[in-house]
């Protein structure tokens, strides 16, 4: 018996507390008598067979055999998606280097499919462990491999699916780990970092969708701004000078769209120095513009550039017929072939009949220039000098302008 009041032990038979003196009574004391516990334990048994007098435990039902199961369905669906994945991959990339812009989500995609691969081989080898690893590393290969697609979407839409995909496995098997240790240690560290590897993983193919689409817009704009800007020229009135010894420099039309790019500016720009400086057609201009020998500019900015170059075509043809004839001392048709030629100036046929049509030039003095050429540095007889000036494969001269070549010939 105790002291109600300070616990302390009281004799048998006192009336009063030995220690702080209250008075027993039947409130003041508190019988203790010590709690009996019982563990009872219930085992199931069977009969044996070969013996029914000595019975036999049960045995006990594997608790982790469905989770064996379930990881090892998990690591052939794993190796099945690798499978549809690299294939859809490989397609992808081909797309991606035939139009040449510049996504890497074909690359992203084979990368997912390897992690895949990995984590569902990792899988089923160590289904039957329980250690932290075992759940840990097809994990890991999973986000990682999730992460990696979804920072590169772009045109493969189905690559945010595979990398959602992804990361659900392998948050399956942070939960199988939680479920195998049942440590809170380990949920209070993996829970958040799961989190926010989601919202990242969510968060990489939203920004990768809008940077696509913002390409995709960007990129309409710029075919709406060119194909109008053509248009525009196509029922623009040709105002082009008669005057032969006219020549007006090429300036580039006042732009009302500002969201032309800067390589299209940049384009027009050095197609106008061209057109001002080397008098050169406009399919001159633009293979020079394209070629990997010139100035390299993608197909859509020189077109840009030669549809919006302000330039007189005529007077550039007179301008350049005009140098074949003072520098070369050319035949009319000579230079004609020149400039139509498609190794040559490349102007159109209308183009260089107007340089012929308007080019003062005197044609017996360049055949007789041409003809002293052929007397001074080839020594050649007046014969083949008037076969080589009349020529369809030489000067093309007439039979009248060789005539007085050779007549003039010291």
């Amino acid at each position: 018996m105790k002291c109600s009041k300070c616990g302390a032990e009281i004799p048998e038979g006192a009336k009063f507390c030995t220690e702080c003196g209250t008075k027993i009574s039947g409130d003041a004391a508190v019988q203790e008598t010590p709690p009996v516990q019982q563990e009872a334990e219930q085992t199931y048994y069977t009969m044996d067979q070969n013996n029914g007098n000595h019975p036999k435990a049960n045995p006990p039902v594997p608790k982790n055999a469905a989770f064996k199961t379930f990881r090892l369905v998990l690591g052939i669906i794993s190796i099945i998606l690798f499978l549809i994945v690299s294939l859809q991959s490989c397609v992808a990339g081909a797309a991606n280097a035939l139009s040449s812009n510049g996504e890497v989500s074909g690359s992203a995609g084979f990368l997912l499919a390897v992690c895949m691969l990995i984590a569902g081989i990792v899988t089923i080898c160590l289904k039957k462990k329980q250690t932290t690893a075992a759940y840990l590393v097809p994990a890991g290969f999973y986000i990682v491999g999730a992460l990696l697609a979804a920072a590169n979407v772009g045109s493969y839409s189905d690559l945010g699916i595979w990398a959602v995909l992804a990361s659900i496995f392998g948050a399956l098997h942070v939960l199988f780990m939680f479920r195998s240790k049942n440590t809170k240690a380990l949920i209070s560290i993996i829970v958040p970092i799961v989190i926010v590897v989601i919202i990242c993983l969510f968060v990489g193919i939203s920004g990768s969708g809008t940077r696509n689409a913002g390409d995709k817009t960007t990129k309409n704009t710029e075919n709406k701004t060119a194909s109008s800007t053509a248009k525009e020229n196509e029922t623009a009135p040709n105002d082009t000078a008669k005057t032969p010894e006219t020549k007006t420099d090429s300036t580039a039309k006042p732009e009302s769209e500002p969201e032309v790019p800067a390589e299209y500016k940049a384009a027009l720009t050095k197609a106008a120095s061209y057109s001002d400086m080397m008098y050169m057609s406009k399919a001159g201009i633009y293979n020079q513009l394209t070629s990997e020998y010139g100035e390299q500019f993608p197909a859509e900015a020189a077109q840009y550039a030669v549809d919006n170059l302000n330039a007189d075509w005529n007077a550039n043809a007179l301008a350049k017929a005009k140098s074949y004839s003072d520098s070369l001392h050319m035949s009319k048709l000579g230079i004609y072939n020149q400039l139509i030629s498609e190794n040559g100036e490349q102007f159109t046929a209308e183009e260089a009949q107007y340089a012929m049509d308007n080019l003062e030039a005197d044609w017996n003095a360049n055949a007789l220039a041409k003809a002293k050429d052929y007397q001074e540095s080839l020594a050649m007889s007046a014969e083949a000098i008037r076969e080589q000036l009349t020529s369809e494969y030489g000067e093309q001269f007439t039979a009248e302008e060789a005539d007085y070549a050779i007549s003039h010939l010291n």
